[in-house]
C-alpha cells in the first residue's frame, strides 16, 4: 500500500524506499530498540529487503518512515498493520530508531499524523494497539494519544523464550460506531 508524504511540524511520514534498508538493519539488530518489537535479531541485511519489498507490495499493511524536518533524519517507522477495510479496523505499531532522537516528541506527533490519516484517508473506525505489558513508555504514548485499554492478554507473545503479557489499546474514530 503506497502514501505520499504525510506533513507535521518536526516530523513528516513517508513511503520506505531501498536506501533506508541500510539504517533499518542497524535498528532491527538493536536489542534496546527491538526489546519491545514483535521479531527478534538477528535480521540479516537481505531478510529486511524482502520484508521491505513485502510490505510495500502489501494491501492491508501501510509502514511509514519517520523523518526528522530539518535534518531529513529517518529516525524510525510507524506501521498500520492488518488494514480490513470491511471491519474498518488495523493495528498500529511504531518505534524510534535513532535513540538520541527519543523523547523529543516525534514519536506523539507521529502517532497523531498515523492515526489522523488512518481515520479521514483509510476511512477506519477503530485502531488497536497491542502493547507488551512492560513498555511503559508505549503505554503512555497510546494513552497520551486518546488510546483506551482494552483488555490484556496474559501470556500474548513468546520473546526470547519467555512468555509476555500485551495490553491492546483502542482508539475510536470520530464517528465510530459503539463497541
Amino acid at each position: 500500500m503506497k502514501t505520499s508524504i504525510i506533513e507535521g511540524q518536526k516530523i513528516y511520514l513517508r513511503s520506505l524506499n531501498e536506501e533506508d534498508v541500510h539504517v533499518m538493519i542497524n535498528w532491527v539488530n538493536n536489542k534496546h530498540i527491538t526489546q519491545y518489537l514483535n521479531f527478534e535479531p538477528p535480521i540479516s541485511e537481505e531478510e529486511e529487503h524482502d520484508w521491505l519489498i513485502a510490505v510495500n507490495q502489501s494491501e492491508t499493511d501501510l509502514v511509514f518512515g519517520i523523518v526528522e524536518k530539518g535534518s531529513n533524519i529517518h529516525i524510525g517507522n510507524i506501521g498500520l498493520h492488518h488494514i480490513d477495510k470491511k471491519t474498518e479496523d488495523a493495528d498500529i505499531g511504531i518505534f524510534i530508531g535513532e535513540t538520541d532522537r527519543e523523547g523529543k516528541g516525534y514519536g506523539t506527533e507521529a502517532l497523531q499524523l498515523a492515526v489522523a490519516y488512518a481515520c479521514r484517508e483509510l476511512h477506519l473506525k477503530i485502531i488497536h494497539a497491542p502493547i507488551f505489558a512492560s513498555n511503559t513508555r508505549s503505554i503512555a504514548l497510546f494513552e497520551k494519544a486518546g488510546f483506551k485499554k482494552e483488555k490484556v492478554i496474559s501470556k500474548g507473545y513468546l520473546k526470547n523464550g519467555n512468555w509476555i503479557d500485551v495490553v491492546i489499546y483502542a482508539y475510536l474514530c470520530s464517528g465510530a460506531r459503539g463497541k
